[in-house]
């Protein structure tokens, strides 16, 4: 519900999740309330199958050639996509090294926009969160929401590469 998260933290909490709880999420907010040092700490994962499960698919291809059409505007709208995507992470970084709210808001809007068309629902969940705790200056939240978008990211760029070219048409 709207202002869950800054009544529990105002309250005391020391760390507030959502649901559906993510396992990644989880161990890095036990890990960071545990040890000041392990706060970047990712979770350690067995195998590479138990990784595979324990994510979502960070591209939702049928979405996305639903919505856009066909496989070839697709391939450019990821070819776009791209590079201002890593234009928008670098404004959210720097929004988020000075703490300027407004820059912040601007930046994962943005994202959250242009990420909801090219099928990445996870990345424009992470954005508009981002947005919510930019307008209640939870800087600390918002850092560690950051480090989890900037993973996704990086997983889209890599099934953008490999799975655009893969789709039959």
């Amino acid at each position: 519900m709207k202002g869950d998260r800054e009544r529990c933290l105002d309250a005391g909490a020391d760390e507030y999740l959502t649901k559906p709880i993510r396992t990644a999420e989880l161990f890095a907010a036990v890990a960071r309330l545990n040890k000041p040092e392990a706060r970047s700490a990712l979770p350690i994962i067995q195998t590479a199958e138990a990784a595979r499960s324990s994510f979502p698919a960070v591209f939702d291809l049928p979405a996305a050639l639903e919505r856009i059409g066909d496989k070839e505007t697709l391939e450019e709208l990821a070819r776009l996509f791209t590079p201002a995507c890593q234009q928008l992470m670098d404004e959210i970084r720097r929004a988020l090294a000075a703490s300027d709210g407004d820059a912040l808001v601007r930046a994962a809007h943005t994202l959250q926009g242009s990420s909801a068309s090219v099928g990445a629902p996870g990345i424009s969940r992470a954005s508009q969160e981002l947005q919510k705790l930019a307008s209640s200056e939870h800087w600390i939240a918002a850092q560690a929401v950051f480090a989890g978008l900037e993973r996704e990211v990086d997983r889209l760029y890599f099934e953008l590469s490999t799975l655009l070219h893969t789709v039959p048409c």
